[in-house]
């Protein structure tokens, strides 16, 4: 399974904010917006394939390791 991110959407903030100005007897009032993503995670099932050998032994039923070095039986080493 794949998790990917996903921009699902935006998310609009906005605070306010009132301040008197003490010399001139004013109000000031700021508003400021603030956009947050919004973001989900999806799921994606994909295949998995796998290309996997395993030789086996027919008179053993043991597995048959090929990275060891061939043995020559009957022959004597020089």
């Amino acid at each position: 399974m794949v998790k990917t991110p996903v921009h699902l959407g935006t998310q609009y903030e906005e605070k306010s904010s009132q301040s008197m100005n003490r010399v001139t007897g004013q109000m000031m009032k700021k508003t400021v917006t603030v956009e947050k993503p919004i973001i989900g995670i999806m799921n994606n099932v994909r295949q998995v394939e796998s290309n996997h050998e395993t030789l086996v032994n027919i008179n053993t039923g043991k597995i048959i390791d090929v990275t060891k070095r061939a043995e020559l039986h009957g022959t004597n080493p020089l």
